[in-house]
């Protein structure tokens, strides 16, 4: 599908979507047997409640290509199962429940304000800059490290991370046959090499602040790899290695970068094309901030009085999920339902996109309409399930919503969003699948404000 020159969300609809539609789960038989389909949120919370039975599943085609493997991370939180993720997940959970640094992520916004301040504003390339803002703001929480990838266009970190991932995920046939990069003809040694150089970045980088952290064993660190190396050790006893740290790390990158640029991304497309809810979130940041006539930062508790903002980040995420397809395999025997019954090792793959798109989770699902998130309570609150639910919802949450306001907030302050009707994204967003779904070269017009 990612190759495919029709929107992603048309050809979701052409292949799965009348099925789908009308049993919210299907059976399906593949080159590896039969397995099954879900798109009933009901189904899928069952699945994502039951992890003790329902597994990564470590032998997926990303798994199974070694460069992918490599970069991805092997040892890391998103991919492994049963003790080793209880015992990763008790270790992280409370460095990732903290209050994140508003004044960081709003430097990290502040720097894109910078760079499109000085355009004319017309026709600006959004998701590569939104991207960048991503990473820098994984740099200062993940790394304590500033990796200017906003400021400097020639971001060493940003242009070897998207190279890799450009090639990884450009050459879909290496996922199916891995047995490819073996052979002469097909081998892929300047990936092999990049990865390579990637990985000993990260690594090293665990390593030396380790060696940081012995020197200034009282450091008060609030970043997350300072956080996770001083809790990796307990009575003498090894909870984490720094393997395991820097695998985890590569997960973080992927986890808390892409998937968060291309909400940001796609949020600003819809503010764009509909106008009317761009001028209403507007107004309610406004008016909480007191009507600031220079440009200024949210505070926690402002933040938390901006129900609309919330609103508008759940339909963005619910309009352009930037996750196609979770994936499980049974490794018990299971009764999804009194008529459903999966045999062990059954493939399970779960999908978002379809979940969030289907008219019986969400009415009128083409439209854009923040409204339907007013009451928490409701039926399709209760669907909404971008992070997925259960023991193993996503870590990165709270960073991930947590930016999302802070950049939403600065930017809607300066700029105001506007599409041409000779866009080509005007009707319809035009998607890609670069291992995340995300927009495809969007182009936006911004008017500076203040």
């Amino acid at each position: 599908m990612g190759a495919s020159k029709d929107a992603f969300d048309d050809e979701m609809a052409k292949h799965m979507g009348p099925m789908l539609d009308k049993h919210g789960i299907v059976r399906y038989f593949g080159p590896h047997g039969w397995s099954i389909i879900i798109a009933d949120p009901q189904l899928a919370k069952i699945i994502y409640n039951n992890s003790d039975v329902f597994y990564k599943n470590t032998n997926s085609v990303i798994n199974l290509n070694p460069h992918s493997q490599k970069f991805f991370g092997k040892d890391q939180i998103v991919n492994i199962n049963g003790e080793d993720w209880k015992r990763m997940r008790k270790l992280m959970n409370p460095i990732f429940h903290q209050t994140w640094p508003i004044d960081t992520l709003s430097k990290c916004t502040r720097d894109v304000i910078d760079i499109w301040s000085q355009t004319d504003g017309l026709n600006v390339e959004v998701h590569d800059n939104i991207q960048k803002l991503t990473l820098d703001v994984l740099g200062h929480t993940v790394f304590n490290t500033d990796f200017e990838s906003v400021k400097n266009p020639d971001s060493e970190l940003y242009n070897r991370y998207h190279t890799i991932a450009k090639d990884v995920f450009g050459q879909i046939i290496y996922f199916f046959f891995p047995i490819l990069d073996k052979v002469p003809y097909f081998k892929r040694p300047k990936l092999q090499s990049l990865i390579s150089s990637y990985d000993k970045y990260v690594f090293d980088m665990v390593t030396t602040r380790r060696e940081e952290l012995k020197l200034n064993p009282d450091s008060k660190a609030q970043d997350l790899l300072s956080k996770l190396v001083l809790a990796s050790e307990e009575d003498g006893k090894t909870l984490i290695s720094d393997r395991e740290i820097a695998d985890n790390l590569k997960a973080f990158f992927i986890a808390g970068h892409d998937t968060t640029s291309s909400t940001l991304a796609a949020t600003f497309y819809y503010l764009a094309r509909y106008p009317e809810v761009q001028d209403k979130l507007r107004t309610e940041i406004l008016e909480v901030m007191n009507n600031p006539q220079v440009l200024t930062n949210p505070t926690l508790e402002q933040l938390k009085q901006m129900d609309y903002l919330n609103m508008v980040i759940k339909e963005s995420m619910r309009r352009m999920a930037t996750v196609s397809i979770i994936e499980r395999v049974s490794n018990a025997p299971f009764n999804l339902t009194n008529t459903i019954y999966l045999p062990a090792k059954t493939p399970v793959f779960i999908l978002p996109w379809q979940t969030h798109q289907q008219s019986q989770y969400f009415s009128n699902p083409k439209e854009f309409n923040p409204e339907r998130f007013r009451d928490p309570s409701s039926v399709e609150s209760k669907n909404w399930q971008p992070f997925i639910t259960g023991p193993r919802a996503c870590i990165g949450m709270t960073l991930s919503l947590m930016e999302q306001r802070v950049s939403l907030v600065l930017l809607l302050q300066k700029f105001i969003f506007s599409i041409d009707e000779s866009n080509p994204d005007y009707k319809q967003l035009r998607l890609t699948t670069n291992g995340i779904i995300r927009p495809r070269d969007l182009r936006l017009n911004l008017t500076q404000r203040i």
